[in-house]
């Protein structure tokens, strides 16, 4: 059977759909970078200058609470690690939909080929 031109908008819809989640996923891994930058001066300069026994804010959801360094330090240690894993997590989804979308493309020359209107010579 061949393909409709209905199969090939389709096609292209989903296609398009798939690059918008690239993007919304590479968006996201921007974020987490820029939150692990922060994380990671934060803790440069609390190991750096601060003494155990003091005490810095800390926002923890939109709320400022007054720690002992360790315990700051402990926190952001953990939000590394989350960070981290929210970023293998969208590297992964690029890379499926990626994949996906390099095969819906393959496809797609093969559905173009089918449409291909030669002209006739008279």
């Amino acid at each position: 059977m061949s393909p409709t031109p209905d199969d090939y908008l389709a096609a292209l819809a989903t296609a398009e759909q798939l690059v918008e989640d690239i993007a919304a996923a590479q968006r996201l891994l921007a974020d987490l970078d820029r939150q692990r930058t922060a994380n990671r001066e934060a803790l440069t300069h609390l190991r750096k200058d601060s003494t155990p026994k003091t005490k810095g804010w800390m926002d923890m959801g939109g709320m400022l609470v007054r720690l002992e360094t360790p315990q700051i330090i402990q926190r952001l240690l953990k939000d590394q690690e989350t960070i981290d894993e929210e970023s293998t997590k969208a590297r992964n989804t690029i890379q499926a939909k990626f994949r996906q979308l390099e095969r819906l493309q393959q496809s797609n020359v093969e559905r173009v080929r089918q449409f291909e209107l030669r002209a006739s010579q008279s």
